[in-house]
């Protein structure tokens, strides 16, 4: 007899038998999921791999989200051949889990979660969301780990989970708590518009929408989730920009569509044409647009000199065929052919044909033939 579930625990991990500890583990489990969880910890992958999931899951799934996703990442870390078979049972758990953080006892530091993005942002508009996630969650704020594990395994390039199904229950829950993720999951079934529209109208992740649509090449951009290439150029920046103008009129966030254009317009100069001001609302001060317009007067006067400078090229070429070819006539005089003058090369009658005349060596051929 033991003396508790501890004394148990020690006992079976002390025999140092990994066929043991998966004999107990799979016993654990209809009576004690947590001793069972704590056993699991220390089997091997080895043993993992061998564990009758389907005989086991029904007892650890009436334990709860947390029991189930501890057990199924263990699945997934040792790589047991139906891992992947849980993974959208187990972003289903991360999702609910998230949420109760959200709602529970711990919204409070949720929703510091958000207004510190808010305040580190105003100060870095190039600040992704899922940067100052990570950022957290090393800081060991719980709710933006779970945040952080669950876009792992969302943001994978080959996703194992059933992207519809997921897609469906992040939308069940209350908007707000799951945009990022929803954003990725956009990506991912290839809806890039509404994906752009949650992450610009909905979280106000700027940096991630530009990182989108902008710069899809970036391999930290979520592009390179998405089923074929996106392509970037000239009308994306002109896009986005448009998006930040409409946020004055559909959110009434008229500083934060001026500071968004205002950065656009200094970063993607050379990408926006000048009709592009005629967007801009006219009650904004012009130090929004100053640089821009400076640059493009900056471009179209190098672009006049550069016709200048073609200009007077081309000129300098025209005047020096017309001195070679007058130093020609009068050094060797005009040259005179009658109708049986012959081409050098094919030795064919030049007749009307235009032709060309070699000074050097008083050669006469067809032009085709030069």
């Amino acid at each position: 007899r033991f003396g508790g579930v501890d004394e148990y625990l020690r006992y079976v991990v002390l025999t140092d038998s990994q066929s043991t500890m998966l004999e107990e583990f799979t016993w654990l489990t209809f009576y004690d999921v947590d001793a069972a969880l704590r056993l699991l910890a220390h089997l091997a992958d080895g043993a993992v791999e061998q564990i009758d999931t389907d005989q086991v899951f029904a007892s650890i799934e009436a334990r709860g989200d947390r029991p189930m996703r501890v057990f199924i990442e263990r699945l997934l870390t040792a790589k047991h051949p139906r891992a992947s078979h849980y993974m959208t049972y187990l972003v289903s758990a991360y999702v609910r889990q998230i949420c109760e953080h959200h709602k529970g006892e711990e919204a409070h530091r949720s929703d510091a979660l958000v207004r510190g993005y808010r305040r580190a942002q105003a100060d870095d508009l190039r600040l992704r969301f899922r940067a100052y996630l990570s950022d957290a969650s090393v800081q060991s704020d719980t709710c933006a780990a779970l945040h952080t594990r669950l876009l792992g395994i969302l943001a994978d390039r080959q996703p194992q989970y059933d992207v519809e199904a997921v897609y469906k229950c992040l939308n069940d829950q209350e908007a707000g708590f799951m945009d990022v993720e929803r954003a990725v999951v956009l990506v991912v079934m290839g809806n890039i518009d509404d994906a752009l529209d949650v992450l610009v109208s909905q979280l106000g992740d700027y940096a991630e929408a530009e990182m989108l649509l902008v710069t899809p090449d970036n391999p930290q951009s979520l592009a390179r989730l998405a089923p074929s290439p996106l392509s970037s150029g000239v009308s994306s920046a002109s896009r986005l920009l448009r998006m930040y103008l409409d946020l004055s009129n559909s959110h009434n966030d008229d500083e934060m569509s001026a500071r968004l254009v205002a950065d656009l317009l200094h970063r993607y100069a050379d990408d926006l044409g000048p009709d592009i001001l005629a967007d801009i609302p006219d009650h904004w001060p012009l130090s929004i647009v100053e640089a821009f317009v400076s640059r493009h007067l900056q471009l179209l006067k190098a672009q006049e000199q550069a016709s200048n400078v073609q200009r007077s090229l081309n000129q300098a070429r025209a005047f020096a065929s017309k001195v070679a070819y007058t130093e020609a006539v009068c050094d060797r005089g005009p040259v005179k052919l009658d109708y049986s003058q012959t081409c050098c090369v094919c030795n064919k009658l030049l007749g009307s044909s235009v032709f060309v005349f070699e000074a050097e060596t008083g050669d006469i051929k067809h032009i085709s033939c030069t």
